[in-house]
């Protein structure tokens, strides 16, 4: 039996901002929202504004989201040793109408401080109709209860001036995730959603579980949109041990 509720990534705004916690795993969310909408056609560029973390950059995988026709616009000294990156002009051209993409994704910084830098952009995004998603992973420090990430995710948008407008679920352990521990992350995140009525778009799954998670509809996991996901964000002191990263 397929799963019935996949969620599309076909439905989302043209501007879609991705924020959250530090390693909840928005660099990875991101990265498969463009690889999935470049493989359905579509023209889609990457936005990486976290000058913060100097892991789990978009940046860093430049060449292989260009080889899947993405245009990627990263900061300044992304992917060298030099200096503390700096936000590109060029972010400014995913503004204008003449600008070639059909989706735009803004890779955001963890947190209030990541958050910072897309608040330089403000003023732009109060002429567009954007999307801001905070991806939420209820196996991270500082995130595990529906209060504590409450408080994160309004300190991001006191610090950017955008309001959230839904939100991912991306709960895992690494290599070791279990359909088990999906659910617990959804219980999680239903609640988060309940606190700040905020909508669950979707909860991701790792790619190597779907096959084990053929009949969902009568589980907890029946009740939200299942994503797919690849790893493509990986640590750099043990590619191994890295899933859904960033």
């Amino acid at each position: 039996m397929l799963l019935t509720r996949l969620f599309n990534p076909l439905t989302l705004k043209k501007y879609v901002v991705i924020t959250g916690h530090y390693g909840s795993g928005k660099t990875n969310v991101a990265m498969q929202f463009a690889f999935d909408l470049a493989e359905a056609g579509k023209r889609v560029a990457i936005v990486d504004l976290d000058i913060v973390n100097p892991y789990f950059r978009s940046s860093d995988y430049t060449p292989a989201l260009q080889e899947a026709g993405i245009q990627i616009i990263g900061p300044n000294f992304a992917r060298t040793a030099l200096d503390t990156p700096s936000l590109s002009a060029q972010v400014y051209s995913v503004f204008e109408e003449s600008f070639d993409a059909d989706y735009v994704f803004f890779d955001v910084g963890g947190d209030d401080a990541g958050a910072t830098a897309l608040g330089r952009y403000h003023e732009y995004f109060e002429h567009i109709d954007y999307q801001m998603l905070a991806v939420i992973n209820y196996f991270r420090n500082l995130t595990q209860t529906p209060e504590d990430t409450l408080e994160v995710l309004s300190e991001i948008e006191a610090a950017c001036g955008l309001t959230l407008q839904g939100l991912i679920n991306n709960s895992h352990l690494h290599a070791q995730t279990t359909l088990d521990d999906i659910e617990r992350g959804l219980v999680y995140a239903q609640a988060v959603s309940k606190a700040d009525n905020l909508p669950l778009l979707c909860t991701t799954i790792p790619d190597n579980l779907v096959s084990c998670a053929s009949d969902v509809e009568n589980t907890p996991l029946g009740e939200s949109a299942l994503y797919p996901i690849k790893i493509h964000v990986q640590t750099p002191w043990d590619a191994d041990s890295s899933i859904l990263g960033g």
